[in-house]
């Protein structure tokens, strides 16, 4: 089995895993830093004749108004055209800005995180996220202050959600797989209170099926609350309450799905991967017969695939990663076990709308019953816990935190795995420990967690930087 290291923090920057996060209204996710933001990626990314079009989407945060304000204000100040698109999944920003005459598109969300959070994902004029290069330049030109150019007054703030929703809509219904008879399905549907509230239910019922619908009351601070992707229970119960065909709980952002089978067993991505990789190879479908997905991938993955005559490449945690590395290897399949699949024919980045057609296409093709299915599976017993830091050492060269992980890896080899790594998104460390015994995992947990409470929840620093104060040269 496969070892994969643990990794050190990287250096502090605004840009993390997934664009910028933090929480709302605080550096680097103030006005004034947004605002300046704005008008650092028209400088970067303008070239030609002609204003810098930028579509705007945001998920139902109650802060979203107020960034999106500092954000056209940003554009139109540097001579550029923001088009606000309202409220909109962060894959309907991807595929819109690659599909329309945008120059690059900027989603305001953070995703999972709950409400008081709030984050900017950057797009290229293609619909992918901004290579590191660009990440960088935008960073540097945020943190030297630099001024902008007054733009015309006729630019700022056009607004066209209604087109954009529709837009988006006719896409999805466009490529919904013909073979499948969705008059015959039941579904249920959590959608988070999240950016697909609204257009959820409205695709699953224009194509015919029958739906139920619950978290669709989006109040701005009760996104992500005990519903979607993070609490898959309340589909759970939903599902097994109506008696649906599948139950799909999406996340703030609506670019993840995770799944309920009829008698309520939970479906993340490893399951979807595999379905859906199977269903594709009998197709001829599956380019370069392999996946892209991560470290956090289930062992039980990639036996499965193996036997299938099927590869699995791994890479490091974060849908970026996967589609770099999807992209370098021709692989028009992958993604991560939060429900982030990318199915690279149809969209470069994930999409939990288009990931719940795809699957109800890949469950249909192969003709299985999915709940027999699902209690068939036998996954490898696997925790994740996460865990508050106030200061990000590097782990491998700690004295008694590096050893001791050092010492569960041994431990586990050949039987299992472990994973410690600072978020990319929030300030926490993630571990995760996967082995054929649950008591053996349990042991290790028990023997890290503490070790990386004491170390790292506390800052040795007298008077330590938090993660929203701007260091000294961006103030």
């Amino acid at each position: 089995m496969t070892r994969h290291p643990f990794r050190s923090a990287p250096p502090r920057k605004l840009f993390g895993t997934d664009g910028i996060r933090g929480k709302a209204g605080r550096y680097p996710l103030d006005s004034d830093t947004v605002e300046k933001l704005g008008g650092v990626v028209v400088g970067i990314l303008k070239s030609g004749a002609g204003p810098l079009r930028i579509l705007i989407g945001r998920d139902t945060r109650e802060s979203g108004k107020d960034l999106e304000a500092a954000l056209c204000d940003g554009i139109f100040r540097a001579g550029g055209c923001p088009v606000r698109g309202g409220i909109l999944p962060t894959p309907a920003i991807a595929y819109l800005t690659a599909a329309g005459s945008f120059q690059a598109g900027i989603m305001i969300s953070a995703s999972h995180n709950s409400y008081e959070d709030n984050g900017i994902k950057i797009f290229s004029r293609e619909g992918y996220k901004l290579e590191d290069r660009l990440e960088a330049e935008i960073e540097a030109g945020i943190l030297l202050e630099r001024q902008v150019t007054p733009g015309h007054q006729e630019l700022q703030g056009q607004s066209a959600g209604e087109e954009m929703r529709q837009r988006y809509l006719s896409f999805l219904l466009k490529i919904a797989p013909k073979q499948v008879d969705y008059k015959k399905i039941r579904i249920a549907i959590d959608c988070a209170n999240g950016a697909a509230s609204r257009i959820a239910p409205l695709l699953f019922s224009s194509l015919g099926m029958e739906i139920h619908s619950i978290s669709t009351q989006p109040s701005g601070r009760n996104i992500n609350e005990e519903c979607g992707s993070v609490h898959p229970d309340k589909v759970q119960r939903l599902t097994r309450k109506v008696g649906a065909d599948l139950g799909v709980a999406l996340d703030g952002d609506a670019d993840r799905a995770i799944f309920a089978a009829p008698t309520g067993e939970i479906l993340d991505g490893d399951h979807v991967l595999f379905l859906t990789a199977l269903s594709w190879k009998r197709r001829n479908l599956l380019k370069g017969n392999a996946i892209v997905s991560t470290v956090m991938a289930n062992q039980w993955l990639e036996n499965s695939l193996a036997r299938e005559g099927i590869e699995i490449h791994r890479t490091d945690v974060g849908d970026r990663n996967v589609l770099t590395r999807m992209r370098d290897l021709g692989c028009n399949l992958g993604g991560e076990p939060s429900g982030h699949i990318i199915f690279h024919d149809h969209s470069s980045t994930g999409d939990g709308l288009l990931t719940t057609l795809m699957f109800l296409e890949a469950v249909h093709d192969l003709g299985i019953d999915l709940a027999d299915w699902t209690r068939s599976v036998r996954k490898y017993p696997q925790r994740l816990v996460n865990i508050d830091v106030t200061c990000q050492p590097s782990l491998r060269e700690h004295p008694e935190i590096g050893p001791a992980i050092g010492a569960a890896e041994e431990r586990l080899s050949g039987s299992g795995r472990i994973l410690v790594r600072y978020s990319g998104t929030e300030p926490k460390v993630r571990i995760m420990v996967e082995a054929e015994s649950s008591d053996l995992l349990e042991k290790i947990i028990n023997q890290i967690s503490p070790l990386l409470r004491k170390h790292l929840s506390i800052s040795n620093d007298p008077a330590p930087k938090r993660r929203d104060d701007p260091p000294k040269e961006a103030r």
